[in-house]
């Protein structure tokens, strides 16, 4: 799902993303590592700050 103008990214789809379970992704968000919003039910991920949490994690090979 991608609500709005396509920047804000359901938990299963944002994980996708990522290539981990939705599970996973929720404990990231849980623990602070990646900003979520919630609007009712659904706990959702801007993809600006998805491609930020990608990018902090990236290493050169040596």
């Amino acid at each position: 799902m991608t609500p709005a103008n396509g920047r804000l990214l359901d938990v299963r789809t944002a994980a996708q993303r990522l290539g981990v379970c939705a599970n996973t992704l929720r404990s990231v968000v849980g623990r602070g590592e990646l900003p979520s919003l919630k609007i009712g039910a659904r706990r959702l991920v801007d993809i600006v700050d998805l491609d930020r949490y990608i990018e902090a994690r990236k290493e050169v090979a040596q």
